[in-house]
């Protein structure tokens, strides 16, 4: 399995506070304006990434994945590497640990094995993956992820980053004296853009 790390975060947000204070029926000027604005980030910080609840590239996002050694990626029993972070919109490399030093993969094909649109990498055809150094870390993938604008992002994940951000801006006190439940909605509009495994 394939080990994440983010090199560069997204240059923007995918909802703009404006947007947020619309939904929130705030007037623009308003001296919540602050408390808006760190509820939008949680909320898509929630979502953002690997580690994020969907486990998706909102916007435009450079990562490097590591493994020690290719393994099943949903393409047959070629083995290859499955890049789960969808949208992969580039490749920037693929380097083997060889003699001690990372050495770059000239060629590879990739194909897209699973409703979520993740992106699995497998040797050219006629072709084998070089043999690489025993190490954790043997194998190193850079990539980009993600929609290149908020508006390129799905209507639906757009939405959820507003009810979730919405329920974090009224919600913000320590204490609740209701008992609150989760709004259905927000899994209903997610629910395409789970994990596999979710």
């Amino acid at each position: 399995m394939l080990s994440y790390a983010r090199l560069t975060p997204p240059a923007s947000r995918v909802v703009g506070l404006a947007r947020a204070l619309a939904h929130l029926k705030l007037e623009p000027d308003t001296e919540e304006a602050e408390a808006v604005t760190a509820a939008l980030a949680a909320a898509e910080e929630h979502l953002d990434g690997w580690s994020g609840a969907l486990r998706h590239a909102l916007l435009a996002q450079t990562w490097e994945a590591t493994a020690p050694a290719p393994g099943p990626c949903g393409c047959g029993d070629a083995p290859g590497f499955l890049l789960d972070l969808p949208p992969v919109a580039a490749v920037l490399s693929v380097e083997a640990l060889t003699g001690g030093a990372y050495l770059p993969v000239a060629t590879w094909r990739s194909l897209s094995p699973n409703r979520r649109g993740s992106l699995a990498l497998l040797p050219a055809p006629g072709t084998r993956w070089p043999t690489a150094d025993p190490d954790p870390a043997a194998w190193r993938i850079r990539f980009r992820a993600g929609y290149a604008t908020p508006a390129e992002v799905p209507p639906p994940i757009q939405a959820a980053i507003l009810l979730i951000a919405a329920d974090l801006f009224d919600n913000r006190g320590g204490k609740q004296l209701a008992t609150l439940t989760d709004n259905p909605t927000i899994a209903r509009l997610l629910a395409r853009y789970q994990p596999s495994e979710a």
